[in-house]
């Protein structure tokens, strides 16, 4: 009895320092230290918190160890830990940077069955996974699937992943008649109406000037002016450095 108090005692401990250890971890080796809090949690065995998981698995996303973020979804399941929707939007940005588009279909599928609806940071992700695969036609197959879902909400990034699709599949025209047709909407209705991120100007601009179109790309680039919206310059989180160096000149 002694030592299994001794052992709570041990894991409430664990439960009160999980936070500040993971912070301190994430701070110096994100996905490395990450895991290693994983398996001290688990040789103590307390269960880890799904904000933990998710933590850990945006860790090893973020320095493209999607093998690492992807094993944690069996591992969380073991621990019969639910996963929510900033797991599945997790496990598909890790994808997005492996270029792992196949694995991307997979936790789509996993979201599905587990119930959850596809919210817009898992499928922003998944659109953009495909788009970096080259699989621009499977990007734009689950864009024009949601587009058909009530409960669907495209936003900025929404719209800035499936204009980088089109452009990659050199679909510039689709790419420039979506964009028309949001500025036509914020026209109408300013406090409703979603414009693509300054980014998704930028690739379609690049896109038509590729195309041998100099007067569209300036039409694109008067447009995103209207927006009040600036291209960071320093923004190349998704390997589009030549389209903001575009936009740079």
């Amino acid at each position: 009895c002694q030592r299994a108090r001794q052992h709570e005692a041990e894991a409430l401990v664990m439960l009160e320092m999980r936070d500040f250890e993971l912070g301190v971890a994430v701070a110096y080796h994100p996905w490395l230290e990450a895991l290693l809090v994983l398996r001290r949690m688990s040789e103590q065995g307390v269960t880890p918190s799904i904000r933990l998981f998710n933590t850990t698995i945006q860790a090893c996303g973020d320095v493209e160890a999607w093998q690492h973020a992807l094993a944690l979804f069996p591992a969380l399941r073991a621990c019969r830990v639910e996963a929510d929707g900033s797991t599945f939007a997790a496990l598909g940005v890790a994808c997005g940077r492996g270029r792992q588009w196949a694995q991307a279909m997979a936790v789509l599928d996993d979201m599905r069955l587990s119930g959850l609806p596809l919210d817009v940071p898992t499928v922003n992700a998944s659109i953009r996974a495909f788009a970096k695969a080259e699989q621009w036609v499977r990007a734009l197959a689950l864009f024009d699937e949601l587009q058909g879902v009530h409960t669907w909400r495209p936003d900025a990034a929404s719209y800035s992943a499936a204009m980088r699709a089109w452009t990659i599949g050199q679909q510039w025209q689709q790419a420039l008649h979506l964009l028309d047709g949001l500025l036509d909407s914020r026209r109408d209705s300013p406090d409703k109406a979603v414009v693509p991120e300054p980014i998704g100007f930028a690739r379609v601009a690049l896109a038509c000037s590729e195309a041998g179109v100099p007067a569209l790309v300036r039409a694109v680039f008067r447009a995103l002016a209207s927006t009040s919206s600036e291209i960071d310059i320093d923004d190349d989180s998704d390997g589009d450095a030549a389209a903001v160096a575009a936009a740079a000149r």
